[in-house]
Order: structure tokens, then sequence, then C-alpha cells
């Protein structure tokens, strides 16, 4: 593989980690954006990865953009563009298997105006198995992250530490913020 092949390959993992990281949880955490891969911010909370590590990784894919030909910038947009679709539809298909309901039948009920509570016990499904749910993905997204950035242990530990504040914010906002 070549030098450019190398580059090109790490700046895609690199877009791949600061696109991707926060779009785990891209269907429906925050507010109406159900299958539209918005990531889950609310109010002053940051996602699960905190902003210092995405702006580090940013500024590394940025260092590494600049070096590449047009040629092989517009290759590895389309290359990421797709990543994330897929990416996108890995998450759709797991909400949609955990609740029993297409993206579809999920947007529907939250233009509606339906929370994800709401939907979610409709279901039959409780608040501590969606806890479940969101502590899975949530530690999924955190094994991938720490694999694609080769993070370091402490690292990754700040990723795992804030695991749980991550799920009860999106709780709070699904079912209504508990005392």
């Amino acid at each position: 593989m070549t030098k450019t092949q190398n580059t090109v390959i790490a700046l895609g993992l690199l877009l791949a980690t600061t696109l991707g990281a926060q779009s785990a949880f891209a269907f429906g955490g925050g507010g109406g954006h159900f299958g539209e891969g918005k990531s889950f911010r609310g109010g002053d909370r940051e996602g699960l990865v905190p902003t210092e590590m995405r702006e580090e990784w940013r500024a590394e894919k940025k260092a590494l953009f600049e070096n590449l030909t047009e040629e092989e910038k517009e290759a590895l947009r389309t290359e990421m563009k797709e990543k994330r679709q897929v990416h996108r539809e890995e998450k759709r298909a797991a909400v949609s298997e955990f609740t029993g309901l297409s993206t579809e039948l999920l947007r529907e009920a939250k233009q509606s105006g339906k929370s994800m509570g709401d939907i979610l016990t409709e279901q039959g499904i409780s608040q501590t198995e969606a806890e479940q749910f969101l502590t899975e993905q949530a530690h999924a997204k955190v094994d991938s992250v720490v694999e694609r950035h080769s993070l370091e242990v402490e690292e990754e530990q700040t990723l795992r530490n804030r695991i749980a504040d991550f799920v009860q914010s999106i709780l709070d906002k699904w079912f209504g913020a508990t005392a």
C-alpha cells in the first residue's frame, strides 16, 4: 500500500469515528430526529464522547485531509457517506428490533407527538429494559471508539464513566426526569 492509501485509510477511520461516535443514539434520543442521523444532546449536556476528544479527533482529521488531493478527498467523502449510511441503518435496525416497530412506525408515532417513553410503554417495554438496551448500545459504541482510535486505558475509562449519566439523560428525555 502506498503512503497516500495509508493516509486515506487513517483519515477514513478518523472520520468514521468523529461522525459516528455521537450517532450511536441517532434513533430519537433528542427531540423528533428519529432516523435523521442526529446525535443526542439535550440542552447543556454533551454526548457520550467528551467535546475535547471530538475536537482532538477533528483536528487530526483536518490535518490529514489537508495532505490529500481533491480526487482523494472526494473518494474519501463518498466512502464515508456510505459508511455513515450503513452505520445509521444498523442502529435503526437495532432500535426496530428492540421496540418491535419499524423505523416508519416509530417516526410516525414521534411525529404525532408521542414520546419515546410513550412508544416503549405501549410496546410493553419498561424503563428498566430501555436502560439495559441503551447501556448495551453505549458500551458497544465505546468498544468501537476504543478500537478505532486506539485509546489509552484512561481515555476508555473516561468514556465508560460517562455511560450511566448519558443513559440517564436519554431516559429522562424519554420518560421524564426522575427525582
